[in-house]
C-alpha cells in the first residue's frame, strides 16, 4: 500500500474503469464508483476484501455513507457479500463483495461472475 494524496492505495490498483453495463443502469455516479472498485478489485471471481473504511478513504466518503451504497447495491442485487464468522469467538472475521453480472439487455439475471475456463484443449 501506498499513499497518494493522503489516501492509501493498492499498489495494484491502476485506475477506476466503469463497464458500459453499470453506465445505462440507473445508479448514482457514488455507487457507479463504488461498484466498479468492487469490479476492479475482485481478483478472478475470488471477490473483493476491501473495507468499508478503505472504499470510503478512495472516494472520500463517510464509512457510514460508503456502508448505505454497499447495503443499497446488495439489496437491488448488484452485489452479493459473503461472510466469514469465526464460531468460537462470534464474530465476523472478513466480508467477500462479490459483483452480479447483467446482460446489457436486461434479459439475463444477474450472476457471479467467474473465472473463463480455457475448453479449447490448449
Amino acid at each position: 500500500m501506498k499513499a497518494y494524496e493522503g489516501k492509501i492505495m493498492n499498489e495494484n490498483f491502476k485506475g477506476l474503469w466503469i463497464p458500459i453495463e453499470f453506465m445505462i443502469d440507473d445508479l448514482t455516479m457514488k455507487e457507479r464508483y463504488v461498484l466498479s472498485t468492487i469490479d476492479s478489485l475482485s481478483k478472478e471471481g475470488s471477490g473483493c476484501y476491501a473495507s468499508n473504511t478503505y472504499l470510503s478513504e478512495m472516494f472520500n466518503l463517510s464509512v457510514r455513507q460508503t456502508s448505505r451504497i454497499i447495503n443499497d447495491l446488495i439489496e437491488r442485487n448488484y452485489i452479493e457479500a459473503e461472510y466469514v464468522y469465526d464460531r468460537e469467538q462470534r464474530i465476523c472475521t472478513e466480508r467477500i463483495l462479490n459483483v452480479l453480472y447483467q446482460d446489457i439487455s436486461g434479459r439475463t439475471p444477474r450472476q457471479k461472475c467467474l473465472p473463463t475456463q480455457n475448453t479449447s484443449g490448449s
